[in-house]
């Protein structure tokens, strides 16, 4: 009896995990390796955000463009001011059954911390720190055609303006 119930958990479990693996994610880069990878650094608000989709295989791929006016360039060559340009994928499984092994894409722009929901991609409005890759390696293949792939599946930041400066002690 016992090795019946045995067989019957593994039987149930087994699959269970497999599919876990299937649909497994890529992880976050951590800040200092986003820095480093990045070829662009910039903070900027997004003016627009432009959607393409498109069928490929038995996935729905959403390619974006999203039109950033630069307020800082913190890596890179960009002027204050300036429009840029990043590129940045999502995709959804349409086959049957479950997914091959592999990511969804750019998971867009992290909550706050104790914030509920998921993370979403930018906005219109939003000020944002964006890791972008011209001409590289961009977390999920290579670029080379000269525009700016946003970097892995968190190249989107949440940008906070820090406070004026503060008046020193004693004045």
């Amino acid at each position: 009896m016992r090795t019946v119930i045995i067989l019957a958990l593994a039987a149930v479990l087994v699959p269970l995990a497999a599919h876990q693996a299937a649909v497994a994610e890529k992880v976050d880069t951590p800040p200092a390796a986003l820095h480093k990878a990045a070829t662009n650094v910039i903070v900027g608000t997004v003016k627009a955000v432009y959607t393409r989709t498109e069928k490929q295989g038995r996935y729905l791929v959403f390619k974006h463009v999203a039109e950033v006016e630069v307020l800082k360039d913190e890596k890179g060559k960009l002027a204050k001011g300036t429009l840029a340009y990043v590129r940045y994928w999502r995709q959804r499984w349409q086959g049957p059954g479950t997914p091959p092994p592999g990511t969804a894409g750019h998971r867009g722009v992290p909550q706050p911390a104790g914030a509920r929901g998921r993370s979403s991609l930018p906005q219109a409005g939003q000020t944002l720190r964006i890791h972008a890759v011209s001409k590289g390696y961009n977390g999920f293949g290579t670029t080379t055609d000269g525009g700016l792939d946003v970097y892995g599946a968190n190249g989107f930041q949440p940008y906070v303006a820090t406070s004026a400066k503060r008046p020193k002690a004693g004045k």
